[in-house]
């Protein structure tokens, strides 16, 4: 019995590790494309401004007219100039649009998201689909140059 209970404990801790190292969320597929968040290096310098590429592939045979956007933003992640592009992404073509992003004051050494929209119409009369990528990201700020944690306020 106890070396089932142990058998099952190593099984689930395997399968619980393997779904967190395979998560592909800067990745996904909704209709005939995709969206791809490129690859965010570690970020050390807080006001340094960062970048980060988003790929649209389109599956199908026709144009479709895209207007992707970036968006819900963990402050104090800031976009930097535009956050928004709309294009046409021809039959079987790629696109690739770059957008910049910095940190500011009160940022900590974490996991920050950066999240991409592409709003699309497969046909003239269908639906908007929504394809939503998420690329999760690190930074690692010298502890000189990180925030002081803010004092709670007291409760009187």
């Amino acid at each position: 019995m106890r070396r089932l209970q142990l058998w099952s404990g190593g099984l689930l801790l395997m399968t619980s590790a393997i779904a967190a190292l395979a998560f592909n969320g800067q990745e996904v597929t909704e209709g005939p494309i995709t969206l791809t968040i490129g690859e965010i290096s570690i970020v050390h310098s807080l006001e340094a401004t960062q970048s980060v590429r988003i790929t649209l592939t389109n599956h199908a045979g026709t144009a479709l007219t895209i207007e992707l956007e970036l968006k819900d933003w963990v402050s104090p992640c800031q976009p930097v100039g535009r956050t928004r592009a709309v294009l046409t992404l021809p039959g079987h073509g790629v696109a690739v649009e770059d957008f910049t992003f910095k940190f500011g004051p009160g940022a900590y050494s974490a996991m920050y998201p950066i999240h991409a929209y592409a709003r699309f119409r497969p046909t003239e009369h269908s639906e908007v689909i929504t394809a939503h990528a998420v690329r999760i990201f690190e930074t690692q700020f010298d502890a000189s140059t990180q925030s002081a944690p803010e004092k709670a306020a007291a409760i009187a």
